[in-house]
């Protein structure tokens, strides 16, 4: 099974916001020259790294919609891009906040997980709760857990069977859900809320039917399709395109997914890994240098994201400590931060800042 273990999360929340704050406190207010600004600074480039590795946890274990935990980012950086483009900065006036480049990031490695093939062993092997019922996680769990043909199925009493049971058969029609008499006789503003609103309907609603196919998702016409390498070169001037106009850039844009596959890979368990077989000693040895190896994207997209040898360090040193923190090990922290803060955060140490710079 998958070694998913979030406790590492809350520290790296507290740890990534004091040290953006701090940044950005002594830059906007003491200005660069300051004599302290350059240690600050520096605890800021520990920032984007830790953010970065929390998107791409998120995206690959804990989030069961990916693009809508990407919605959301988007949302927080609509929210602070007023206050984040008064800040002082002329060499970029215009550019998008960093919400943007983490949104962006994440959809292009969820997109890439169920596009590019070769990503499938370390990507989505390693979030096997995506792959249905083909994946590792049906493969590895009690057969109760595997559906309508799993042995909860076959030994339960009818009436607990969903649709196909006694209980569907014997029904009034109208009880029947969807497919009943009352769904069918029925006009549309009287099926509340899944009649009136196709996009309830999943896979086989009236959306899913009128809309282009790239809208199907994974195993949409669009994703059966297209050539692999015509997505990649599609995505790769996408990439291209934007980098200019986020923070961080380029290299901004492709951390998040480096850091899912470095994170993939060092959660992944022996089985997923295909060492199953092999003896516990030479186990450790190659999974070692497995999660080296798919680290080395990472690290060296991590070192262009800073000028200067100095902040390339600390960049580095957050990832490094963020590929730490989440192998596991650390303790439950005893103050969490609350859900509100953590998203009110950004857009409201900016607009505190904005506040100050301008009144």
């Amino acid at each position: 099974m998958t070694n998913v273990d979030s406790r590492w999360v809350a520290w790296a929340q507290w740890l990534a916001l004091l040290t953006m704050t701090l940044d950005h406190l002594v830059r906007h207010l003491l200005g660069p020259g300051s004599a302290l600004a350059w240690w600050p600074e520096s605890l800021g480039r520990l920032a984007f790294p830790l953010f970065a590795a929390m998107v791409a946890w998120h995206g690959g274990f804990t989030s069961r919609d990916p693009l809508r935990y990407a919605r959301r980012i988007l949302l927080i950086g609509i929210l602070a891009q007023w206050p984040y483009a008064l800040m002082p900065r002329p060499e970029a006036p215009y550019l998008l906040n960093v919400c943007f480049t983490l949104a962006a990031g994440l959809a292009w490695a969820h997109w890439a997980k169920g596009a590019l093939p070769w990503t499938h062993p370390v990507v989505r092997g390693a979030s096997p709760w995506a792959h249905g019922e083909r994946g590792a996680l049906a493969r590895d769990t009690p057969s109760w857990a595997h559906g309508e043909r799993g042995a909860l199925a076959r030994n339960t009493p009818s009436w607990a069977q969903g649709e196909r049971g006694a209980l569907a058969r014997n029904t009034p029609s109208w009880a029947q859900g969807e497919r009943g008499a009352l769904a069918r006789y029925t006009p549309p503003w009287a099926h509340w809320v899944r009649g009136a609103t196709p996009w309830a309907h999943g896979e086989r609603g009236a959306l899913a039917r009128n809309t282009p196919p790239w809208a199907h998702g994974e195993r949409g016409a669009l994703a059966r399709n297209t050539p692999p390498w015509a997505g990649l070169a599609l995505s790769l001037v996408l990439w291209w395109a934007l980098g200019f106009w986020v923070e961080f850039g380029h290299a901004g844009l492709a951390l998040v997914p480096a850091l899912m596959l470095a994170l993939s890979q060092q959660a992944a368990s022996p089985a997923q890994r295909g060492m199953a077989s092999l003896p516990a000693l030479n186990r450790r040895e190659v999974a070692r240098a497995q999660r080296w190896m798919a680290s080395l994207p990472a690290l060296v997209v991590v070192a262009l994201l800073n000028p200067g040898l100095q902040a390339s360090l600390f960049a580095l040193a957050g990832v490094a400590l963020a590929l730490a923190m989440a192998a596991g090990g650390l303790p439950r922290l005893p103050w969490p931060l609350p859900r509100w803060l953590w998203r009110a955060w950004y857009p409201g140490h900016f607009a505190l800042l904005a506040l100050l710079l301008w009144d």
